[in-house]
């Protein structure tokens, strides 16, 4: 073997390390599982170490529960700590508590060991100082900061105008693009996954309205997966899904197309529905059953092809491999179903293919339509 040079020592520390791979040739970056089985799939396994990774969408579909599931599943199953940082105001302690999730949360009084935190946030200043501390720690395993969209340069709070003027408007705009180089390095350099959430916004600066996230393009350069969410429909009290908006105040959930539109650690423009419940979560039954729905079997006796839920107006025919099949009315019902014969539908689902990501239809600089 060849004696390295005092040159070849030195750019040791720096060279470029082949990452493991996978069978299928994937790359192999540690990831923290959320439990969340469409999350994890989507993310190609879970939350990123050492990589900030953005999630945006229309409001009210529910990220903030989203994310907040996936810190607690986090936390119960495993020794590490979380953060979220409360920018926008919608992460309150009755959603944490509604989810099961407020045991968890630290509070030097009360529960001196919870290993979730809560922060109330403001300014860059405030955030950027806060990450260089937790990212520190190589027990933190996820931090959060919902939103982007509110975070203020604290500078700005000291102007008379609050920021409102020429001069101070143009320093708060690049506020993110002197910010995020130096956050990204101390990611990079830690056991953590950063997740900045977008409140989306409207752009009416071109002929066509398009949402876009704040923060521009330095945000986007800095991420390796972006993620974009739009609601596909409201989740019904019979678990039926409505596109129509006057169904909204009746919702309990929201059926959310997610897709990345930049993807470092595996493919782009691929897609996956998830369903949100409101203060509750992410079911992972939901997406047996949606499984389900989108797919047949065959009858190994008479080479008949079977769909494992099919509809006739309101009324559904059942079936299922080992037998068991039945006639119901309404989608309520077929959730009955499905919860009665979930542990034979899982382990079927899973040693028959899983889940799979879908192309995107589109892979336009936005998600959204401008409707």
């Amino acid at each position: 073997m060849a004696k390295k040079s005092s040159l070849d020592s030195y750019l040791g520390n720096y060279l470029f390390k082949k990452p493991e791979k996978k069978e299928d040739g994937s790359i192999m970056t540690e990831r923290y599982k959320t439990y969340i089985n469409l999350f994890d799939m989507f993310l190609n396994g879970g939350l990123p170490r050492g990589r900030i990774i953005t999630i945006g969408a229309e409001e009210g579909v529910g990220k903030t529960t989203l994310l907040i599931q996936a810190l607690g599943n986090i936390v119960e199953n495993s020794d590490k700590k979380v953060y979220y940082m409360d920018i926008e105001g919608g992460a309150y302690y009755e959603l944490f508590e509604a989810m099961g999730y407020a045991y968890l949360l630290y509070d030097p009084d009360d529960n001196p060991n919870g290993r979730l935190y809560l922060l109330n946030l403001t300014t860059i200043q405030e955030v950027a100082a806060v990450i260089k501390k937790v990212a520190a720690d190589p027990n933190t395993a996820a931090i959060v900061i919902d939103s982007d969209t509110d975070v203020v340069d604290g500078n700005a709070l000291e102007e008379e105008d609050l920021g409102t003027s020429n001069k101070a408007a143009a320093s708060n705009a690049r506020m993110w693009s002197k910010s995020i180089g130096l956050i990204k390095a101390i990611i990079k350099g830690s056991n953590a996954c950063l997740i900045m959430v977008h409140q989306a916004r409207i752009d009416l600066s071109g002929f066509m309205p398009k949402v876009v996230a704040t923060g521009g393009r330095a945000i986007k350069h800095a991420t390796s997966v972006e993620i974009w969410g739009k609601r596909k429909g409201w989740i019904m009290e019979d678990f039926s899904i409505s596109k129509a908006a006057k169904d909204r105040e009746n919702a309990i959930g929201a059926s959310v197309l997610f897709t990345t539109y930049k993807n470092r650690l595996s493919k782009p423009f691929m897609s996956v529905s998830i369903p949100i419940f409101f203060g509750k979560g992410v079911s992972n039954k939901w997406a047996y059953k949606e499984w389900l729905e989108e797919n047949e079997w065959i009858d190994e006796v008479t080479a008949e092809v079977i769909p494992f839920i099919q509809k006739k107006g309101s009324w559904f025919n059942l079936s299922l491999p080992n037998g068991i099949k039945k006639k119901v009315q309404g989608d309520s019902k077929v959730w009955e179903f499905v919860n009665e014969n979930y542990e034979y539908i899982k382990e079927y689902v899973d040693t028959h293919g899983g889940f799979k990501l879908f192309k995107s239809s589109t892979k336009s600089s936005t998600p959204f339509d401008k409707n």
